[in-house]
């Protein structure tokens, strides 16, 4: 039997802890600074415990998830999870967009999913609970991500609650239904094969921390709650770094479909802007 975790075969530790040895090791290293000294001789255990339970059923609320998420989201987040800014990072991922999809000046697809959570107090003078009830019937924070062609996550936000309406530009576009054989026609499909790196990125998110599931409720308050999302987009961005790829099935969740927002949701001004930014964008497909 082994008596660390680091004894284990190496597929056993990445079907427990979704990184490699190496990358736990580092990983560990990397947050233990933040602690004051009487903590930091559990904090070992304290990160595989979090690593095991993000990627299970969290029946409840368990002290080491909530002390380790705090910090990765508190102190290192923005390391691991940031929008390009200078002009060298954004030029690779506008040429990986277009090596894979054909799709000029792309710099991120972005999308919401919906993470269950247990119903918060209705008593709360900020959030009642009822916010946290989406329009498919469950509570949930509507957490908001842009990624990479690669599916590296470049941007979450885990704030918000219920269905915070997504753009409804493509819904209204009028070159969804055209011939394939005319700069619209290669612009939709462009932008389709796109627009489908956003969902397999969440899919792959939730497949790898089966936590984010509908049907596997987070027992925790919203910040707490908030926090450990935000430490799952870290560790999945140590996968895609390190070239990690997940081999399970991946299950695009039916509620992830969020194609049931209002036209006029969007300004009339605004939906003229977006037409006309989209026009320029087919002319590119000539």
């Amino acid at each position: 039997m082994p008596v660390t975790p680091f004894e284990l075969l190496l597929p056993k530790f990445m079907k427990m802890y979704r990184l490699t040895p190496e990358l736990a090791l580092n990983f560990y290293r990397r947050i233990e600074t933040f602690l004051e000294e009487p903590q930091r001789e559990n904090i070992y255990s304290k990160l595989f415990k979090v690593s095991t339970s993000i990627h299970k059923v969290v029946i409840k609320p368990i002290r080491s998830v909530r002390v380790v998420s705090d910090i990765i989201s508190t102190f290192v987040l923005n390391e691991y999870v940031k929008f390009p800014i200078n002009n060298e990072d954004t030029q690779h991922i506008r040429a990986r967009f277009f090596e894979k999809f054909n799709f000029l000046n792309v710099l991120g697809c972005v999308d919401g999913t919906y993470i269950s959570i247990i119903q918060p107090p209705e008593d709360n003078p900020v959030s009642p609970g009822l916010v946290y009830l989406n329009r498919k019937g469950f509570y949930s924070i509507n957490t908001q991500l842009i990624c990479d062609a690669d599916l590296r996550i470049l941007a979450m936000n885990a704030r918000f609650p219920r269905s915070t309406h997504n753009s409804t530009i493509w819904q209204m576009s009028n070159v969804r239904n055209v011939s394939e054989n005319t700069p619209e026609g290669r612009y939709t499909k462009a932008h389709c094969r796109t627009r489908n790196t956003i969902e397999r990125c969440i899919g792959v998110l939730k497949s790898r921390f089966k936590c984010l599931r509908k049907h596997r409720f987070f027992h925790y308050d919203l910040v707490a709650a908030a926090n450990i999302i935000y430490s799952c987009g870290v560790l999945h961005n140590i996968c895609i770094d390190a070239n990690l790829d997940y081999e399970g099935e991946i299950i695009i969740e039916e509620h992830e479909i969020v194609n049931d927002v209002p036209d006029n949701d969007l300004p009339e001004n605004l939906l003229r802007i977006a037409r006309g930014i989209q026009k320029n964008v087919v002319q590119e497909f000539i």
